[in-house]
């Protein structure tokens, strides 16, 4: 079959066509560029290739193929790190609000991790990568997971990392959410007589509700909350 080829002064391939009407053709012959016909009878995996092969002394050439498209994917490979690390810092950004129940552990874990993702691409020698899926991007701290959304969210069931102390105006508004509010005072009251007291005692004058304190395992269980309600409504009311 007649192919035309738009070849350029070393010979690579910038583009061509199958010449099925000699007398049209849709390439153009530029300085620098010269169109050359070539009988060829190519297989599928060579037609696919062809934008990489060269022409050298009038014979198309193959064995450039193999260091062209890796040529070409050493190209791409920095746009595709920091296209990728600018998902992953935005998948982090809403942690970075003064509310949000992190540690002081997991604030600077997370701020190591974020400056990690920043200094890509140039922490790597991205002459040792042909390949995207190769990039070594930094590991998410161990206390992030991905949801079945692919979003990312605390570990709940790590303890340590629970929110120890709202204020008063938290706790009601977390208690609001959870529609739990209103039924503080019932609970209070249903209380035996010396807890009933501190309770009333606590709830109308602390300014603020610490997660281990006995006005909490006092008031949960008459509100019918488990010991994982309370973690997440303090984890809700730290960014209330």
């Amino acid at each position: 079959m007649l192919y035309r080829l738009q070849v350029d002064i070393n010979g690579n391939i910038v583009g061509y066509e199958i010449a099925l009407d000699l007398t049209e053709t849709m390439l153009e012959s530029v300085d620098g560029y010269q169109i050359i016909e070539l009988d060829l009878d190519l297989n599928a995996s060579e037609k696919k290739q062809l934008h990489h092969a060269t022409v050298q002394n009038g014979e198309l050439d193959f064995s450039t193929v193999e260091s062209s498209i890796n040529d070409e994917r050493r190209r791409v490979i920095p746009t595709l790190i920091k296209n990728t690390r600018s998902k992953l810092l935005a998948a982090t950004d809403f942690m970075l609000s003064v509310d949000y129940p992190l540690s002081e552990l997991q604030k600077k874990e997370l701020a190591n991790y974020r400056q990690s993702l920043r200094d890509l691409p140039n922490s790597l020698d991205l002459t040792n990568y042909i390949n995207f899926e190769d990039i070594p991007f930094p590991e998410k701290p161990i206390w992030i997971e991905e949801d079945s959304l692919g979003q990312l969210k605390i570990l709940l069931d790590q303890r340590e990392y629970i929110p120890n102390v709202l204020t008063a105006r938290q706790a009601r508004l977390a208690l609001q959410h959870i529609d739990k509010l209103a039924d503080v005072e019932t609970s209070i009251l249903s209380l035996p007589e010396a807890q009933r007291n501190v309770a009333e005692i606590e709830w109308e004058y602390s300014t603020e509700v610490k997660r281990h304190h006995q006005f909490i395992d006092m008031l949960a269980p008459a509100l019918g909350l488990t010991d994982e309600d309370v973690d997440n409504l303090f984890i809700l009311g730290a960014s209330l």
